[in-house]
């Protein structure tokens, strides 16, 4: 990994730590399995590749993240993600892309000089049809009163950290 690439991923691992430090401190949920979403993704997320979207493939309209990952997944036969992502202004912002088998973030969103460090958990095609088919557009992690990530009951197979440097997005069978 490079150090540039390293140093963007560690920014938006401290970022996000300072907004569970800010939760923890500020609000009554250390009965929660995660005091919040920036918990769940620090300690549930996988890391993708920022890369250039292929030749013909088409993004979607600006602000429509969840929307467009969601359809662009589903078109592309990719998996969908929801988490948070590092811009080059050096915001982390809660964001939805695809990934493909080789790990690489296909954003279809957000142009590919603009995001530099992607953080998130992936979701199964039948997962995001389901919620799709039931309550509209995709936003599975971002919006709490629908999908309560404070008692999700599981954790991918293998299972690491962020700081301990994970790349896959794959999960053991």
């Amino acid at each position: 990994m490079s150090a540039q690439r390293e140093a963007h991923q560690s920014h938006l691992v401290d970022w996000l730590s300072t907004q569970v430090e800010i939760h923890v401190a500020l609000a009554n949920t250390r009965t929660w399995l995660f005091t919040c979403v920036e918990e769940l993704v620090l300690e549930s997320g996988y890391w993708g590749n920022p890369t250039e979207l292929p030749p013909g493939h088409i993004r979607g309209a600006a602000g429509r993240c969840f929307a467009n990952a969601s359809a662009y997944a589903t078109v592309h036969r990719l998996t969908y993600v929801e988490g948070f992502a590092l811009s080059t202004a050096g915001i982390a912002y809660p964001h939805a892309w695809a990934v493909d088998d080789a790990d690489n973030v296909h954003d279809s969103t957000w142009p590919a000089t603009r995001g530099l460090a992607y953080l998130g958990i992936p979701f199964s095609a039948a997962y995001v049809e389901a919620f799709n088919r039931t309550l509209g557009d995709a936003r599975l992690v971002h919006d709490a009163h629908l999908d309560d990530y404070r008692d999700t009951p599981s954790r991918p197979t293998r299972w690491r950290s962020p700081s301990a440097g994970r790349t896959s997005w794959r999960r053991s069978s």
